[in-house]
């Protein structure tokens, strides 16, 4: 009976009662019980799984249970790639939905474990010897074409100039699928920026310049009230609001940052950032390092002895929004160090 908290008002809730038509496609792993499935907490359809990781191929059966590929509450055989299965699905919400405002919220599993590349297609990597990196990245070149297919129908259907298009990822790579984070230190569940920093890529001809790369930190926090409001939907008063809307931003309207500081706690894990500055406890360490991320993207070289001041700014920033949260409501923090080891025992299943 655990799931995305009932108090938490979501986005397709807040479309739907402004007018708009809300799917979800993929996966949705934010409960199983009744009160938190995706019709129960907004959307008027979906076609997905419920749960965390789900094989690509066989993509679903009607006896695989609780996560059973389902189009709504019923479960289906799914004889297609999932990641193709999903872009078919997302093609038709929009050529369903065409001649009215719709939210679509499209899941991609991949490259999430297990690594399954689509059993037919053709070599497109022989230079990688490595048969899991190989597997990984026929898994993504699918997840291009799925996203292609997504943008080509915009197109196509003329849709493109009034639709908001966000792609983003929700964490970094972990070792255990042949995942690489390059330069940056860390994996999936750490608050180094192997963990935290992902790509962000926001769509919206004849709205915003095609492209631009906008140098100042964002989360995906800025998704709801930047959806919102190009959306002309009033967020209800009261509701508190973590993000803000990125879209006078992004077109150069307002020169100013989003955030003056970002947060993030996992477990006993802990960053906070403002501006180049980062001050973070993660896997590995005991206590907090203070790093400039222009000059050491590798977070190796802790910058407090040298600038004092700038660690205790960011600590009390830190402890005022910490004061402000309910205590973690999982049944056993993570705690720094350990991250690494449970993803080596997640083996290919992880992501």
């Amino acid at each position: 009976e655990v799931g995305l908290p009932l108090t938490e008002r979501t986005l397709p809730e807040l479309l739907r009662a402004g007018g708009y038509r809300t799917g979800l496609v993929g996966k949705w792993h934010l409960g199983h019980a009744e009160p938190f499935l995706p019709q129960s907490r907004g959307f008027e359809e979906s076609f997905g799984f419920l749960g965390g990781a789900h094989p690509y191929l066989p993509a679903g059966r009607v006896e695989d249970g609780v996560n059973a590929i389902r189009r709504g509450h019923d479960p289906v055989d799914e004889p297609e790639y999932l990641t193709r299965a999903f872009a078919r699905e997302a093609v038709s919400f929009i050529d369903r939905h065409r001649e009215e405002p719709f939210f679509l919220l499209l899941t991609f599993n991949a490259v999430h474990g297990p690594l399954q590349a689509p059993p037919d297609g053709a070599d497109r990597f022989p230079e990688i010897a490595d048969p899991r990196r190989k597997a990984y990245a026929e898994m993504l070149a699918e997840l291009d074409v799925a996203v292609g297919r997504v943008l080509d129908r915009l197109d196509e259907t003329k849709l493109a100039d009034d639709t908001l298009v966000v792609f983003i990822s929700d964490n970094g790579g972990p070792p255990a699928n042949a995942s690489s984070n390059g330069a940056l230190r860390g994996f999936k569940a750490s608050t180094w920026e192997g963990g935290i920093r992902v790509p962000f890529v926001v769509r919206w001809p004849g709205h915003l310049p095609a492209g631009k790369t906008f140098d100042r930190p964002v989360i995906q926090l800025d998704i709801l009230p930047t959806a919102l409001a190009a959306a002309g939907v009033t967020a209800p008063a009261g509701l508190k609001l973590d993000g803000v809307d990125l879209v006078p931003h992004l077109a150069g309207r307002v020169e100013t940052p989003p955030h003056e500081h970002l947060f993030w706690r996992f477990g006993e894990q802990t960053a906070i950032r403002s501006g180049d500055w980062k001050l973070v406890r993660a896997n590995g360490i005991s206590d907090p390092i203070l790093i400039n991320l222009v000059d050491d993207g590798g977070e190796t070289n802790d910058r407090s002895a040298v600038n004092p001041d700038k660690r205790r700014e960011l600590e009390s920033a830190w402890r005022e929004w910490n004061g402000q949260l309910t205590a973690p409501l999982w049944k056993k923090q993570a705690k720094p160090g350990q991250g690494r080891q449970r993803q080596r025992r997640a083996g290919a299943a992880a992501s």
